[in-house]
């Protein structure tokens, strides 16, 4: 009897992840578990029943949502004592880690919005289903990439992303060091932030994205998720980032370089210009790794001032690549020989 109830709790899980995934077949779980598909139906049918799931159409179904919203004047605001008093009651059902993860993440992206925004109103809300808890930080300030633009005098916001996905960014130095976003971007199982026409995205722990924004969001929001029994954890993210695991000294990123060019696809980059901007602020590193995922070619111009030029002018700092193209890969050789 404790077999069947195992299996049954476990297949009850494994249909509620695949509905969050949106990867749910009915004909796929009778197979998974060998049980019939009147099985699968009376388990949806539970699940039904205990509002933990709901009919959106025949053969298609979604997770219950709970939301719960907070608003806030930001003046004299602590994100620790906001966090206790009214985000951490509503957390009871993610384990240790999870709850460890969603703690720093929200503390970190909270505080920002009280520092950084300009904003006088940040809101909360808290949306719980059966695999994961996603949180939205809203402000109706200056947004963050413009106001990256202008503090660090760049040509146009969207490079704001690029320089978010190095790290060590910050915009206040007397205040922030400049890890919370980076680290925050990667500690959860889902990372966005709204502003303007922009998003930065993060789905995992090592790559970063930029996409059109069509909402076109006042202000900046920050939207992560985390699953209720998240196995990514913040100590073994900042380890990989930092060249002596022990220390953790976030002294290593990885830096999508397709960003450059605003994230497009098969983009190619051919002048000095763009390997310079690349490089601002590689020297806060020791080591800076290129990834040149999505990047179909880059120009001998291009190369030489980031592998020849560059690589000359700091010989301490370690420069490599990895995910190049065989034509992007040639040039870095040529350039490197």
């Amino acid at each position: 009897m404790a077999r069947k109830s195992l299996d049954r709790h476990t297949i009850k899980e494994t249909i509620l992840a695949d509905i969050d995934n949106e990867t749910f077949s009915i004909e796929l779980i009778a197979q998974a578990f060998l049980i019939t598909k009147k099985t699968v139906h009376q388990i949806l049918d539970e699940l039904l029943a205990d509002t933990i799931i709901k009919r959106e159409k025949k053969g298609r179904y979604a997770l219950v949502e709970r939301t719960t919203l907070f608003t806030y004047e930001n003046k004299g605001l602590d994100e620790h004592t906001v966090y206790m008093t009214d985000v951490k009651p509503l957390l009871s059902e993610l384990s240790q880690n999870a709850h460890r993860t969603f703690a720093y993440i929200f503390t970190e992206m909270f505080n920002n919005a009280i520092d950084h925004s300009q904003s006088d109103r940040i809101e909360v809300t808290v949306l719980q289903n059966a695999c994961r808890v996603t949180c939205s930080i809203r402000d109706n300030g200056i947004g963050i990439f413009e106001n990256i633009r202008q503090k660090l005098n760049l040509a146009d916001k969207k490079y704001a992303i690029l320089e978010l996905a190095k790290g060590k960014l910050t915009t206040d130095k007397t205040k922030h060091s400049g890890e919370g976003i980076f680290f925050a971007s990667k500690a959860g199982d889902a990372f966005y932030i709204f502003s303007d026409d922009l998003t930065f995205a993060s789905v995992d722990t090592e790559k970063s994205y930029l996409f059109s924004n069509e909402k076109n969001t006042a202000g900046t929001e920050v939207v992560f998720s985390v699953k209720k029994d998240s196995k990514i954890v913040l100590r073994e993210v900042m380890q990989r980032y930092s060249e002596d695991p022990e220390l953790i000294n976030f002294n290593k990123t990885i830096v999508p370089v397709s960003l450059l060019g605003y994230g497009e696809k098969d983009a190619f980059f051919v002048s000095r210009s763009q390997a310079k901007r690349l490089s601002t602020r590689f020297e806060k590193f020791e080591n800076v790794v290129l990834d040149f995922d999505g990047v179909a070619e880059i120009g001998q111009a291009f190369a030489d001032e980031l592998f020849r030029v560059f690589q000359n002018e700091h010989p301490r700092l370690q420069l490599t690549y990895i995910n190049c193209v065989p034509d992007v890969a040639n040039m870095i050789g040529r350039i490197k020989r």
